[in-house]
């Protein structure tokens, strides 16, 4: 083909050139999703035979799983072939998609080794007759009928065991396709492993009559509440103080909450990689080149492949309102066959041929509008707005409709540009535009030029001004140019950040060099053994020369994501707890919140034994009296207070009558008193039995929830893939 492919990219075949094959890897996109969290390396079955896995032991380790090392080369064989199946379906992985990939590698075998050594434990298994049955059987996998979906589309048939059988035979005399199913086969196993599992597990849990008779007593019986309170925030940061022993303390307390691993701080400065004016130059002068062969090609399909990263359909007519930005106003003009442009778009000069303009269908057009909205929910409200908008309306034409806008218009986003929604799509009954049917009909009988309404929305009530309106759509093709950074460019942003790392070096100080070069010095988060990006940049390489770097060394260039990268190690800390410095805002918050609770408890429990009017008055400026109806021990909140859980615990479990001391919450101090106490009535046997089921049912689905990431814990995994590289 004379135009070079662009990567991932596959000529057009006729359909007899296609396999089954190539057919059905066009539907692969669910699959790639599915098999994405497959184990990779597991011995299987005989029903797909042929493919073992490769990799000879090594001395290398990216860590351990419960107890047992994890060879490097076998991490490196699953990462491989899974970036393998994963372009194969001509995606195009970015190095942060390549990240994950690895993560979601080493997540599943952790999970895997857990689980593993469950099955082991237990006899476990799934037979080849139980995957056959999945693929093939009575009862086939849902999943299974996903994977063959796009395959049974395209032959425009229902799925049958039959035509499954007879892809198999093909697949497996083509190596690609043999992997795909063996990853898939891998993956069925696994579920099907875990599934038994997690149903052997979760049959264990039951609930008895006991629990399902507290758990009816706690959501029927409610309290109603009055009580005074004193949030936090009435208390200025500023009138107190937190001590670096207190907060130190703090942290030894909450140890778990501020642990950290090693930790590399870097001081780095960033040359980003733009296009010069003369990289756009270049651009455009080649671009220029396609115009007369673009206006004269016959075959735009043709013409087009490769050279643009949209592909052309010649079915594919849109309306002026998908039309791109850049061309709107000249397509509208422009005669069948001709070329607009070039125009650079976002990275790109284009050309655009409009192929074919044809009229007919739901109106495109260009609107403003004026919304009044009604100022509550009433029938009297809404028929205010809608009076004030027929007011509006009546002196309202193309001459003042900017003006009325301004002084009128409720809607505050399209105020700022006198009214405008741009160039509004209309529907029919069952597909209508963003505004609904009638705004649509609205347009559709509104001219060029015309002022129509009120129409009544969601959104409240529209004057429409239609300054353009057609019945046209149009199919377009297009070509383009990059805008790229050329290898000169890449040469001078190369030479001058080398420049400035030869003077940060005779420096010994990164910072002084940049304040003398005026360069900005950043300082990177706090980067551990498996961190990936630097500060949204993904940048592995230099992360992991980091890690085994020492404080005040200097890197060498590397180069990252559209720029160059030059660093010095400012500080290095061994795992432990975090560092004060680090997390010092957040601490001194919590610190200063135990303090100002016991503040506020220590005031108000002095004035225990009165009214909760005469404790505010007696606490003064900050305390506040409310009251809350209708409470129970599963209410998510209490009006004036909020989410607070242990709050919500202390004030439900009151007697009538009962007043609380101080209870120290979240966001304030409170002292509740229980008003009135609505007990729950006992349940008769249907109902205990339904809550029983209830509570039984919801139970078994949290224990299924929670067995895996308890087995994950016990496997006790320690990840070292930064020491392979990874």
């Amino acid at each position: 083909m004379a135009e070079k492919l662009k990567k991932g990219q596959e000529p057009e075949l006729e359909q007899g050139e296609r396999t089954l094959l190539a057919r059905i890897r066009e539907n692969m996109a669910l699959v790639v999703v599915i098999i994405a969290i497959a184990l990779l390396g597991f011995v299987l079955t005989d029903f797909i035979s042929g493919y073992n896995r490769s990799g000879a032991s090594s001395a290398t380790s990216v860590g351990s799983i419960a107890g047992e090392e994890v060879d490097a080369k076998d991490f490196a064989t699953k990462y491989q072939q899974r970036l393998d199946l994963i372009q194969q379906q001509g995606q195009t992985l970015t190095d942060a998609d390549r990240f994950q990939v690895m993560d979601m590698i080493w997540n599943q075998m952790v999970s895997d080794k857990a689980f593993e050594k469950q099955y082991k434990s237990l006899g476990l298994t799934v037979t080849p007759e139980e995957v056959r049955e999945m693929f093939t059987g009575k009862n086939v996998s849902p999943v299974v009928k996903q994977y063959f979906g796009g395959f049974f589309q395209q032959q425009g048939k229902e799925f049958n065991a039959a035509d499954v059988e007879k892809y198999l035979t093909q697949a497996v005399n083509d190596p690609n396709e043999k992997v795909r199913l063996k990853e898939f086969e891998t993956y069925l196993i696994q579920s099907r492993m875990k599934e038994k599992f997690e149903a052997m597990v979760s049959a264990g849990y039951i609930s008895s009559k006991a629990q399902a008779e507290r758990k009816f007593k706690e959501g029927q019986r409610k309290v109603n509440l009055s009580f005074v309170g004193v949030n936090y925030s009435q208390i200025p940061d500023s009138t107190l103080k937190a001590t670096d022993a207190e907060l130190l303390a703090y942290m030894a307390k909450n140890a778990a909450k501020y642990k950290a691993e090693d930790q590399t701080i870097l001081k780095y400065v960033q040359y980003d990689l733009r296009p010069t004016a003369a990289d756009s130059q270049k651009a455009l002068t080649e671009v220029i080149k396609y115009k007369e062969r673009f206006a004269a090609a016959k075959d735009d399909s043709t013409f087009v492949y490769g050279k643009s990263r949209k592909k052309y359909d010649k079915k594919g007519f849109v309306t002026l309102k998908d039309v791109p930005a850049v061309i709107k106003d000249s397509v509208k003009v422009a005669a069948k066959g001709s070329i607009i442009g070039p125009v650079l778009d976002n990275d790109a000069y284009k050309l655009f041929k409009v192929v074919e303009a044809r009229k007919g269908g739901n109106p495109t057009a260009k609107v403003s509008h004026i919304v009044i909205r009604p100022k509550a929910t009433t029938a009297a409200d809404s028929a205010a707005a809608m009076a004030e908008a027929a007011g509006i309306k009546a002196t309202a034409n193309a001459t003042n409709f900017a003006q009325l806008v301004m002084e009128k218009s409720q809607d505050m986003q399209s105020k700022q540009n006198g009214g405008s929604i741009g160039w509004y799509g209309t529907g029919d009954a069952a597909t209508p535009g963003m505004y609904g049917v009638d705004f649509d009909n609205a347009i559709k009988a509104t001219a060029k030029g015309g002022v129509a309404g009120p129409i009544k929305t969601p959104q409240g009530y529209h004057i429409i001004y239609v300054e353009d309106k057609t019945d046209e759509s149009y199919l377009i093709a297009e070509v383009e140019k990059e805008v790229r950074v050329s290898q000169a460019t890449n040469t001078a942003v190369f030479g001058a950040v080398n420049d400035f790392a030869a003077k940060a070096q005779a420096a010994k100080d990164i910072e002084a060099a940049g304040k003398t070069a005026n360069m900005m010095v950043r300082t990177s988060n706090p980067l551990e053994n498996n961190t990936k990006m630097l500060s949204g940049v993904p940048a592995r390489e230099l992360i992991l020369w980091a890690i085994d770097a020492k404080q005040g060394e200097f890197s060498k260039v590397y180069s990252v994501a559209e720029g160059f990268i030059f660093a010095q190690v400012s500080k290095k800390s061994k795992a432990g707890l975090k560092s004060l410095e680090d997390v010092k805002a957040e601490v001194t918050r919590e610190v200063l919140a135990e303090k100002k609770g016991k503040m506020i408890a220590d005031k108000m429990a002095a004035l225990q034994g009165k009214s909760l009017e005469e404790i505010k008055t007696g606490y003064g400026a900050g305390a506040f009296v409310s009251a809350a109806t209708d409470i129970s021990f599963e209410s998510p909140s209490i009006p004036g207070i909020g989410n607070d859980a242990y709050v919500i615990g202390k004030a439900t479990s009151l007697a009538k009558g009962a007043t609380s001391k101080p209870i120290v919450g979240k966001n304030g101090v409170y002292i509740v008193q229980v008003t009135e106490v609505k007990e729950a009535t006992k349940p008769d046997e249907p109902a205990l039995l339904a809550a029983r089921k209830t509570a039984a049912d919801q139970g078994k689905q949290q224990l299924k929830g929670k067995v895996e990431p308890a087995l994950v814990k016990m496997a006790d995994a320690k990840d070292e893939r930064h020491k392979a590289g990874y």
